[in-house]
């Protein structure tokens, strides 16, 4: 039975910075953060946002009656969770109308979280084969003004459905993984922005590519030139590029690498979903991928884990993509100026000391344009 990718689709918040006026502002040459990072822009959240919105304007884009009957599992990847007890996944019940005959859950380890789900998707499914599973990965990526992260923040949600099937992409059994206590990005309960060691995280990221990467390569005895594309997590898009070419100079690899983070680049860093932000970009801006092409993708969390997993696209996958809906969602963006966004990052609700309700009623009607294009 194959089971993957049936649908996907992001969402992001209505506001943006340019990283260039940002430098401008706090004295840094703007080609530290476009050239040096390889961001242009950041999204910014708005008051009424909070993890579980952003997570249910995504949801919106693929969902119908059908599906909403047939999805029995909601895992919810977020570290950026709105409740220390309750999973964010339930909220979205009476949001998006939601069966009640269905498991919810939460998930959590730092950014990886969104790739055990869909592995979690996937065991589900061998075992109830008519079942769909709905996972959500949804993030607010804050390091705080005139911080050192403060131009590697962003904000969005990936929603997908994994079912038999699938109309996207057939995900394979070949994953190779790691996991180490590193102490490279940690947040503590009593902090609101993390506690990050950049080198020692990037020294971390690049060597767990290079572990799980060569593991799959040797276990499959397969070799770089049978990649169609590789798919990274993006804290920051210098970074996965980083990784690649410490391993290959594969040149259908590199110039497929800069279609995978065309989206990443105008939105930032959205913690769990950064991966699937990334095969979003690759399906939607490389107009030369093929049915059955193998992609690989490279899953990281600080803490830390790695994985690294494959996929073969289907045929006539691009029928099922949003390409539309997530260029308008962009273009129709509002720029703030540098003191407007930190007036508004400095005036944020709180959402655990807030009523969730009225929180995610009033984001999902301000944001009722984006869903019902």
């Amino acid at each position: 039975m194959e089971i993957g990718i049936d649908k996907i689709a992001f969402y992001v918040p209505s506001y943006y910075i340019e990283l260039s006026e940002l430098a401008t502002v706090r004295g840094i040459d703007p080609a530290k953060y476009t050239v040096g990072l390889g961001q242009n822009k950041t999204a910014i959240i708005e008051k009424t946002q909070d993890c579980v919105t952003l997570a249910a304007n995504a949801a919106k884009q693929i969902l119908n009656t059908q599906l909403i009957n047939e999805i029995d599992l909601v895992l919810f990847a977020t570290e950026s969770s709105v409740d220390e007890s309750k999973a964010g996944s339930i909220f979205l019940q009476s949001i998006l109308n939601l069966r009640k005959n269905c498991r919810y859950v939460e998930l959590k380890q730092a950014c990886y979280s969104s790739a055990i789900a869909i592995n979690f998707a996937k065991n589900h499914i061998m075992v109830n084969p008519n079942s769909k599973v709905l996972v959500i990965a949804s993030d607010i990526a804050k390091y705080g003004t005139n911080s050192a992260g403060e131009p590697t923040q962003g904000a969005g949600a990936i929603a997908m459905v994994i079912s038999k099937n699938p109309s996207i992409l057939v995900l394979n059994d070949d994953a190779t993984f790691i996991c180490e206590d590193v102490n490279d990005f940690f947040r503590p309960t009593h902090h609101d922005v993390p506690i990050v060691d950049g080198k020692l995280s990037t020294e971390t990221y690049i060597r767990f590519f290079q572990t799980t990467c060569q593991a799959y390569l040797n276990n499959q005895k397969l070799q770089f030139n049978d990649f169609a594309g590789i798919c990274f997590h993006m804290p920051f898009t210098k970074l996965g590029q980083k990784a690649l070419l410490s391993l290959t100079q594969e040149e259908k690899l590199i110039t497929r690498y800069e279609y995978s983070k065309y989206y990443s680049k105008e939105i930032g860093n959205i913690y769990t979903g950064s991966l699937f932000l990334s095969i979003i970009s690759l399906l939607e801006q490389d107009q030369s991928l093929q049915p059955n092409d193998l992609i690989g993708f490279f899953a990281y969390g600080s803490g830390a884990t790695g994985e690294f997993f494959t996929g073969r696209l289907v045929p006539g996958y691009q029928n099922h993509l949003k390409k539309s809906y997530h260029e308008a969602l962009l273009q129709t963006r509002n720029k703030l100026t540098i003191e407007e966004y930190e007036n508004l990052y400095n005036h944020q609700i709180d959402p655990k000391r807030y009523h969730q309700n009225v929180i995610h009623i009033q984001s999902i009607e301000n944001n009722v344009k984006y869903y019902t294009k």
